[in-house]
């Protein structure tokens, strides 16, 4: 690390603050300024925010290694969930959502049940959300971002995940969903350019892509590489047994109103009317089946390419 790059990752986290102390006197307005954003947010912050903060940081080596191993429908394993459920979730979920008038997830459970089972049951959720859920996903996500970016910056992980954690909770914290909001399209924003000037690079110097099927083709055969980059099931291991279970899992998320997760309820609730919550979550499902994923199926490709199978240790 130069003098040049600690400046730029010091202006990121500048930033983030900022935003965060322009957006603070808006959330402290009212709950629902905190919470929902004032029900302001346009279709394309819904989408931008959404599809951020699914893209944490294990979905760059997720995809990557998924690719390395099966191919390109070897991302099969969440993508036909997610193409079921995310365009459901607009259909079913988006509009009612917002007409709720709500400011958080868990209170569809005071609304659908009452008495004590309603309490007990909000109460359960919030244990389970707060201890359960978010502690697992936290945890993974957390690791994933000191394994990474620990030894470029050379710092010890926990350090860096507790730097990372401090700031990310001023700003978060000071500015309620607003913030999170807009600070979530502009690390989107950083995360595509940088992957669109990335990926030509590393494809660059790993030969062109003629070069990387060739390469495939010669380590895996001729048939091997036909469905290496095939895109339409089936293939080898993603049989029609296997793709009806997963198709099955993306009704079982379309079946939850929040998707399993409170995070795409909540940018429903914020949007501006219901028209901007289906439009937003649409626009959401093109960026993350699609848009997100596109560079790291170059990536894994490459790495194919670059190893040849068995050359890389399995994780765990």
């Amino acid at each position: 690390m130069r003098s040049l790059d600690w400046i730029v990752v010091g202006l990121y986290f500048l930033f983030m603050l900022v935003v965060g102390l322009y957006f603070m006197r808006r959330a402290s307005r009212s709950m629902a300024d905190y919470f929902v954003s004032g029900r302001d947010l346009p279709w394309w912050i819904i989408a931008l925010s959404a599809v951020a903060t699914y893209t944490d940081a294990g979905l760059a080596p997720a995809v990557t290694m998924l690719t390395y191993q099966g191919g390109l429908l070897g991302n099969a394993v969440w993508w036909i969930p997610y193409v079921v459920w995310m365009p459901l979730g607009a259909v079913l979920w988006s509009k009612y959502w917002r007409r709720l008038g709500t400011v958080t997830s868990a209170e569809l459970l005071n609304i659908r049940y009452s008495g004590r089972v309603a309490h007990l049951y909000r109460g359960i959720y919030a244990v389970f959300m707060s201890f359960g859920f978010i502690v697992v996903l936290m945890g993974y996500v957390s690791g994933w971002l000191g394994a990474a970016l620990g030894p470029i910056l050379g710092w010890e992980p926990i350090s860096l995940i507790l730097f990372s954690a401090i700031v990310t909770a001023a700003y978060t914290v000071a500015s309620g969903l607003s913030g999170v909001a807009y600070t979530d399209a502009y690390q989107f924003g950083i995360f595509l350019i940088g992957n669109i000037i990335l990926v030509p690079i590393v494809l660059a110097g790993a030969g062109g892509m003629e070069h990387v099927y060739q390469t495939i083709e010669a380590t895996r055969g001729a048939g091997g590489a036909e469905s290496f980059f095939r895109v339409i099931p089936p293939a080898p291991g993603l049989g029609g047994l296997t793709i009806f279970a997963f198709i099955v899992q993306g009704l079982f998320f379309a079946a939850s109103p929040t998707g399993g997760e409170g995070f795409t309820a909540q940018r429903f609730m914020a949007a501006r009317n219901e028209f901007h919550a289906q439009v937003g979550q649409l626009f959401n499902a093109i960026l993350t089946l699609i848009v997100r994923v596109v560079p790291f199926l170059f990536l894994g490709l490459i790495a194919a390419a670059l190893y040849a199978p068995g050359t890389i240790a399995e994780p765990g």
